[in-house]
């Protein structure tokens, strides 16, 4: 095995796209907005307003003949179709809606028996096609989330500043927990017991002590 060559040591910032990229963000800190005494009017307000003035000169758009709309909704939920006199508007005839796809089933019936087993195979979908019905329904459950009420009424406020990162916190962490954390009441009794037991220890260090001096002194 041959001898392991050390890679060398990158200890400066080598790239200088990144050295400019710091040194703007250096400028970039702590700046006051562009004018102070500049106040952007909220949309909500501006929507007011112009609801105001279309009421004074009379712009505001009335959907009429909602009936018809009304009639159409009834009779395609209960698949009927009403046929009125134009005149009195009173119902001359109901008929029965019938669906495009009951239709050719029942014309593929009659003409041969034996399409009976195409008709079979159509009705059961293929990998591909329940894919693309995948893919079809994700589409439109995305377009229906992005599609937002509020964003008509977002206020965007500029500044001078550029945010390029979240803020950091300068205090250490262990030292928040340290202080969170609570203390355990065995822990506590375990510190009594020490107190105690040191202070025994120094009395009788002390007795030790005065019993040699004096024993020293009558020597």
């Amino acid at each position: 095995i041959g001898r392991k060559i050390p890679g060398k040591k990158h200890r400066d910032i080598k790239d200088k796209q990144r050295f400019k990229y710091l040194a703007e963000l250096e400028l970039c800190t702590n700046t006051t907005s562009r004018n102070v005494d500049e106040q952007v009017m909220p949309k909500s307000l501006e929507r007011i307003i112009k609801l105001k003035e279309a009421m004074k000169i009379n712009e505001l758009h009335q959907y009429f003949n909602t009936h018809n709309f009304l009639k159409k909704a009834f009779e395609k939920k209960n698949g009927i179709q009403i046929e009125r006199d134009s005149n009195t508007s009173e119902i001359q005839d109901l008929t029965k809606y019938k669906h495009k796809d009951a239709v050719k089933t029942l014309k593929i019936k009659h003409n041969n028996i034996n399409r009976k087993k195409i008709l079979e195979s159509s009705a059961t979908l293929s990998k591909t096609e329940k894919r693309r019905l995948k893919i079809c329904a994700k589409k439109e459950k995305k377009l229906g989330k992005s599609f937002d009420e509020f964003e008509r009424l977002q206020d965007k406020i500029v500044f001078d500043e550029v945010v390029y990162e979240s803020p950091r916190l300068e205090i250490k962490s262990n030292k928040i927990n340290e202080v969170r954390k609570p203390k355990n009441l065995l822990n506590s009794l375990l510190e009594g017991s020490k107190e105690s037991f040191f202070y025994f220890q120094s009395e009788v260090i002390d007795l030790k002590r005065k019993t040699y001096l004096k024993q020293k002194k009558e020597n």
